[in-house]
């Protein structure tokens, strides 16, 4: 009987992480087909929503998003990437820094 629970919070889990990950899935396609098209306004916008729609305890997801969109952004936004993931959510900055080492190195090293 007590192996039923673990199954029921398993499943329940599973039930409210599916959806957050379909909606990840929707704006990083979003954010790459406006980058491709070169509406650079437009993927920073979604840029900006996507991280502003993540609460402050998921700093494992926003880290993973920003590696995800720096992969498919042109190389000279790069550094507005970065920006605007921190203006839509400043909460997780840390944790968008903590995704590329040398800056997180370097942000610790002026605090």
């Amino acid at each position: 009987m007590k192996n039923n629970g673990w199954w029921v919070f398993l499943c329940m889990m599973l039930a409210f992480v599916a959806p957050v990950r379909a909606e990840v899935n929707d704006n990083l396609t979003a954010i790459s087909a406006a980058f491709s098209t070169g509406n650079s306004s437009k993927g920073l916008a979604i840029v900006r929503q996507a991280f502003a729609d993540l609460s402050p305890g998921q700093s494992a997801e926003a880290t993973t998003l920003i590696q995800s969109i720096l992969a498919d952004a042109p190389v000279e936004l790069s550094g507005q990437v970065v920006v605007t993931a921190i203006e839509g959510n400043p909460a997780l900055g840390n944790a968008i820094l903590a995704a590329f080492p040398v800056l997180a190195r370097q942000n610790n090293s002026q605090s």
